[in-house]
């Protein structure tokens, strides 16, 4: 006889535990086929599962239920403006942060418009002291650095005076976050400081002779010389310029000034007009003595420059 319309009724005889059996009865209460097993098993069959047995509505809410319990649970967003507590929340409860300012109490954490509040561990309601390590935050936006703030600070390209400009070739400009944009530090791509005038001083003891030459530094990097000054311990007078060396620091390339410094005892002179500002990454700093007047203690030299 054709089935007109199946339905599963319980047989007369179960199967006491695991998989139920069934019979099927056609629309008029004649069976038609006896035993049909159902799967009653929770985890539907688990490693084989079957391709012909039907599932019971419990096995199939419970599988349902397993697989949820480790998904991520929306509930919704938090004014965080008063700084409210935490929230009692599940495990995997996940809350929208829909205005800015601390979660957790007074004592909180900072959080912004956009952040998510994630609950890792079934938990009450409480402060960041309380409950704060049963939940975590990620962060949807970042801030600029203030005084008061913590954030982020940007690069802006060579030469330029805002926190709104990117990174444009090896050099950077560090930008710290001011009202007027003071105080941007120049770094090329190797982190070398640019553009900041840096100073170098050296004493020469014993200075009695002329055509003293002495190598004193050597210069990683390109630069400008911006200027030098001598002071005289002892005697009447010194008089001599600083050089810029070759690689090996033994033959002078060109002197500093158009015409050598002459420093009194017991002053400090500055030099005259330069002539020669320019070094190269690897040239040596030297001074050279023209000539002394009395016996010379020592000469302290002070020479400032910048790399550029």
């Amino acid at each position: 006889m054709p089935v007109s319309c199946g339905r599963y009724i319980p047989s007369s005889s179960g199967s006491g535990s695991g998989d139920m059996l069934k019979s099927v009865y056609d629309a008029d209460g004649n069976n038609v086929v006896d035993a049909v097993p159902v799967l009653t098993s929770t985890d539907l069959g688990g490693a084989t599962p079957s391709a012909l047995l039907p599932p019971s509505q419990n096995a199939v809410k419970s599988y349902v239920d397993l697989i949820a319990a480790g998904l991520f649970q929306p509930q919704g967003s938090i004014d965080c403006s008063t700084n409210p507590n935490y929230p009692a929340s599940y495990a995997y409860d996940v809350y929208l942060v829909s205005v800015a300012g601390k979660i957790g109490g007074a004592g909180g954490l900072d959080v912004q418009a956009g952040d998510l509040i994630f609950c890792w561990e079934t938990t009450g309601a409480g402060t960041q002291e309380a409950v704060g390590s049963k939940f975590n935050i990620v962060q949807y936006n970042l801030i600029a650095a203030s005084e008061s703030v913590a954030g982020y600070m940007q690069f802006v390209a060579s030469g330029g005076t805002t926190a709104l400009q990117a990174v444009q070739g090896s050099d950077a400009r560090l930008a710290v976050a001011t009202a007027a944009n003071r105080g941007t530090v120049l770094l090329n791509g190797a982190g070398k400081v640019l553009d900041s005038v840096e100073s170098f001083a050296f004493r020469i003891g014993g200075v009695a002779a002329a055509s003293d030459f002495t190598n004193l530094f050597r210069w990683p990097y390109a630069g400008t010389i911006l200027g030098f000054h001598v002071s005289n311990i002892g005697g009447t007078s010194i008089t001599g310029d600083c050089d810029i060396c070759d690689t090996a620091g033994a033959a002078v390339v060109n002197a500093f000034s158009s015409a050598d410094l002459t420093a009194n005892a017991g002053a400090c002179t500055e030099n005259g007009a330069l002539a020669h500002t320019a070094f190269t990454a690897g040239q040596h700093l030297g001074w050279h003595t023209e000539s002394v007047s009395g016996t010379n203690t020592s000469a302290l030299v002070t020479v400032r420059f910048k790399y550029t």
